[in-house]
């Protein structure tokens, strides 16, 4: 009976000195945490085998955030200066020059109490060519003449341009020597704008061109005027 009872009691601290050498070889299993390295003892109990310690933050690497100026881009520059690109101009010496604006030449109003005429000592155009009288409407010679009409106003050295009040049969001009240069046409007494019948007298003839006044007029008194017509 005293035999069995030690042999308890040996087989209890055996069973004891099995299981503290079991927590000796736990105490190489270690966990780092936060606040400290923690040893654990048995089933479900610790003990700290070293002062706790803060843990040191883990340094972070961070790329720093590349901060580049762009230089605005500058926008007033100067603009180009804009030039105009010369003409060139060829004239072709063969070829006369047309101009609408007739070139400067004589004529010549000769005017009877029936009959009105024009004669032509320099080719010129008659386009715009208008008499004023007194009490008249402002007469445009190229309407008064299909010749004018067809030519679109141009004549020929020689040329004579004549009124005729109906029923009369007044002398040429001396200066309209040519037949075929002779461009006539008659008109009824009303249409002698030339002539004032109640004053029985010629009446004055104011030179218009398109329109404007050149500041030339024959006067009624005298039966030949020159006229300088165009620019």
């Amino acid at each position: 009976m005293r035999l069995s009872f030690r042999f308890l009691i040996l087989l209890i601290m055996l069973l004891l000195a099995g299981c503290f050498q079991d927590s000796a070889s736990l105490t190489s299993i270690s966990y780092s945490g936060p606040t400290g390295t923690f040893i654990p003892v048995g089933i479900g109990l610790a003990t700290s085998t070293s002062t706790p310690t803060a843990t040191e933050p883990m340094e972070s690497t961070t790329l720093p955030l590349l901060m580049t100026d762009t230089p605005g881009v500058k926008t007033d520059t100067l603009a180009p200066l804009i030039t105009a690109t010369p003409t060139l101009i060829i004239i072709d010496p063969t070829r006369p020059v047309v101009s609408n604006t007739p070139a400067s030449a004589t004529l010549r109003l000769f005017a009877t109490r029936d009959s009105l005429t024009l004669v032509v000592d320099e080719a010129v155009n008659l386009n715009g060519l208008q008499f004023q009288t007194v009490g008249a409407s402002t007469i445009t010679v190229m309407t008064l003449f299909d010749g004018l009409q067809l030519t679109g106003g141009d004549t020929q050295v020689g040329d004579c341009y004549v009124l005729v009040r109906d029923g009369a049969a007044p002398p040429l001009a001396g200066a309209c020597a040519v037949p075929a240069r002779i461009f006539k046409r008659n008109v009824t007494p009303s249409d002698v704008f030339w002539f004032d019948i109640l004053r029985v007298q010629m009446r004055d003839i104011a030179i218009y061109q398109d329109g404007s006044f050149t500041g030339q007029i024959c006067s009624g008194a005298l039966s030949e005027c020159d006229i300088r017509y165009g620019s």
